[in-house]
């Protein structure tokens, strides 16, 4: 399959990427899921092809963050704030778990689980099954 960097294509070809993608999709994965991005997605900001498909993707199909980041920065208030209301927003979070972090420390902030990611995956799609497979998908 393709692989998307960018919100734009060439003028022979123009799509609206980032309506298109989640069209077409089931379940947008994020992960890592970066203090960053984290909080483009609490302020509705799409400047970049990650937070345009997830601003376009609210009621377009089921979005997944596994937050990781250093542990100040995954208990700084701003980061909790965005946290709570992307909760409230109905996006589902998984993790952040504790244990050795990039940075060399240790602490909460750590990517959650794979097999953590993957199981709360497939619970958002067994809660709402797959779109009917587009046959150029």
């Amino acid at each position: 399959r393709q692989v998307f960097t960018s919100m734009w294509t060439s003028a022979e070809d123009f799509k609206a990427q980032h309506i298109a993608l989640t069209e077409r999709a089931d379940i947008m994965l994020v992960v890592p899921a970066t203090a960053n991005i984290i909080s483009k997605f609490a302020a509705g900001q799409a400047d970049d092809l990650v937070s345009t498909l997830a601003l376009s993707a609210f009621g377009a199909c089921e979005i997944l963050i596994a937050p990781a980041m250093n542990t100040r920065m995954w208990k700084a208030h701003p980061t909790q704030e965005n946290i709570e209301k992307l909760k409230k927003w109905h996006m589902n979070i998984v993790g952040p778990d504790c244990g050795h972090l990039a940075c060399g420390t240790t602490g909460e902030g750590r990517l959650a689980d794979l097999d953590d990611i993957y199981a709360a995956a497939e619970q958002l799609l067994l809660k709402n099954p797959p779109k009917k497979a587009n046959e150029t998908d």
